[in-house]
């Protein structure tokens, strides 16, 4: 979601909308509080049980404030987003969300970080309402 958010704001005359799951907005924030600089990003760092990540993917976020941006993308986007989700926050998601100026966030009660199962079914209804709504 954060990297789909990123290419998004970037490519604002091409894309037409964005369907986010859990997107990690806040990531770059969550790396700054971790290391005091670039040079302290190790070469892997985990986040939750099940992700890894490497150096670079750090240190290219290092500078980049997603969250200012959110504002200047006007299309379509909804935001898809686990109640119980171990890495990203649902209320940080939910509070970015309206900093979309046309955007839809809903939240899957009791859905974690990946959806599966009746999740995943009710994400995909989510995606399909958006695109019949918005195509």
């Amino acid at each position: 979601g954060l990297v789909a958010t990123m290419v998004g704001l970037d490519n604002v005359d091409t894309v037409a909308g964005m369907i986010l799951h859990y997107p990690a907005l806040y990531m770059p924030q969550a790396i700054i509080s971790r290391y005091s600089s670039p040079h302290d990003v190790p070469d892997t760092m985990s986040f939750g049980d099940d992700y890894e990540l490497g150096s670079r993917f750090a240190t290219d976020l290092w500078d980049v404030d997603v969250i200012s941006w959110l504002g200047t993308f006007i299309k379509p986007v909804t935001i898809i987003q686990g109640s119980d989700d171990n890495l990203v926050a649902a209320s940080s998601i939910e509070e970015a969300s309206h900093l979309f100026p046309n955007a839809e966030f809903h939240l899957i009660d009791g859905a974690g970080h990946g959806f599966s199962g009746d999740d995943f079914d009710t994400a995909v209804d989510y995606g399909l309402d958006y695109l019949f709504a918005n195509t």
